[in-house]
């Protein structure tokens, strides 16, 4: 079996070719991303707004569904 060195050249060229592509690629849609999403999902609320998954009962964890329910509808939204 004869191995070209034509061929792998050729072949090392479209790898590199592809490897740069697909970087640009993923770095455009990063960017296309970060203008369509531009804030942060992590900003607190200011004002009068209130987290509501914030816990509510820090002593034992437990949050007991009603109380959850009467603290939405307390605070409202």
């Amino acid at each position: 079996m004869i191995i070209s060195l034509k061929a792998w050249r050729r072949r090392i060229r479209y790898m590199i070719l592809f490897i740069v592509l697909v970087y640009f690629i993923f770095h455009v849609t990063q960017l296309i991303y970060e203008w369509l999403d531009p804030f942060d999902s992590e900003d607190k609320p200011s004002g009068h707004a209130v987290k509501v998954f914030e816990q509510l009962h820090e002593g034992d964890g437990r949050v007991i569904f009603k109380d959850r329910l009467l603290f939405f509808f307390w605070y409202g939204e």
